[in-house]
């Protein structure tokens, strides 16, 4: 695999990995459609492999940032977040707000039932669980408001040298580990969430400054770079959910080397990927609609209480349909609306 001295205009890779990252995020979301037998190897298998896809999302949003920071500008910056994620965020929560504030309560601290409408509609939003897909988005919008600070320690690359502690603390931390520690409430979660993927998020912004050097290291390491995140995924399925969470080790030094080894063209298949990459953040937002009213199909029309019983032939067929009807969905959305699907969808 040849690499050039310095990154094309368009890339490969990036834009490879964000449809095997979106793949894994919907991979993750879909086996909670099955019931597993609680011994299942099965079920802990796939889950370390499609769990916490959201940390090669914020690896490839970092990468992204660090790659168009040349263009720079905060004001410009902060406008683009808010008409391309936060805006899409908010109109795709309606259906699921409404949902959650009438007849289908999700698991909110005591006494959050008993809030004014416009309070329960505001923490919602604040922490993405109307849907279960959602609390990424309040998080990175968190990264997002650091984007200043960010940008100067980028232009002083020094500073980089923290990654390697950032990278363990975030392993020990876990998603909820600063909750925990400082006993905060619930509402702060996406706090906590911000600072477990703000570290592969700064690995992101690393590999793309220094990009050449970067993939040369990977080229010639990929063995036992490969070889360590393969010995985290055992770890992890043996220690399942233990800290420290070797599930974060593992995305974390997989995906330098998934980004080097998706460097290519995939044949006839190529068309698909490029439509799941660029679809991507619309099958984010919108695949968590089609698996909960799955589930709420499924107890009408059967005796499974919203669940299918699990085996690995159904759930693969069931998360490729769930990503077909989201591209589906969003080829309607676009087609009704034009280019202004962007604001509604993100994409």
């Amino acid at each position: 695999m040849t690499r050039k001295d310095e990154k094309p205009a368009f890339q490969q890779d990036v834009h490879n990995f964000r449809a095997f990252a979106i793949l894994g995020v919907v991979g993750a979301h879909a086996l909670h459609n099955f019931y597993w037998p609680a011994d299942s190897y099965t079920f802990v298998i796939l889950d370390t492999l499609f769990n916490q896809s959201t940390i090669w999302f914020a690896f490839i949003a970092g990468y992204l940032f660090q790659h168009l920071s040349v263009m720079y500008s905060t004001q410009s910056y902060y406008l683009k977040k808010l008409k391309n994620v936060f805006l899409p965020y908010l109109v795709c929560s309606i259906p699921a707000l409404v949902a959650s504030m009438t007849f289908y309560e999700q698991a909110m601290p005591a006494g959050f039932y008993e809030l004014p409408s416009a309070s329960q509609a505001f923490l919602f939003i604040v922490t993405g669980k109307h849907l279960a897909p959602f609390w990424y988005i309040p998080m990175i919008m968190v990264i997002f408001l650091l984007a200043p600070v960010l940008i100067a320690l980028d232009h002083r690359p020094v500073f980089y040298l923290a990654l390697p502690p950032l990278l363990l603390l975030s392993a020990f931390l876990g998603r909820d580990g600063l909750l925990m520690y400082l006993e905060l409430s619930p509402y702060f979660g996406q706090l906590s969430k911000a600072v477990y993927l703000l570290s592969p998020y700064m690995l992101g912004m690393f590999i793309s400054r220094f990009y050449t050097q970067s993939m040369a290291l990977v080229g010639r390491c990929w063995i036992p770079l490969g070889l360590m995140a393969a010995l985290f995924f055992v770890l992890e399925v043996l220690n399942y959910h233990l800290t420290p969470y070797y599930i974060f080790l593992f995305k974390v030094l997989s995906a330098p080397v998934i980004l080097y080894f998706l460097d290519r063209q995939f044949g006839v298949a190529q068309r698909l990927v490029n439509n799941i990459a660029v679809f991507s953040f619309g099958i984010f937002f919108l695949h968590g609609y089609f698996l909960s009213g799955t589930k709420i199909l499924v107890t009408f029309l059967s005796d499974f209480d919203g669940k299918f019983p699990g085996n690995i032939v159904a759930y693969t067929f069931f998360t490729v349909a769930i990503v077909l009807a989201s591209l589906l969905a969003i080829t309607v959305v676009r087609r009704i609306v034009g280019r202004q699907s962007r604001y509604l969808i993100g994409c």
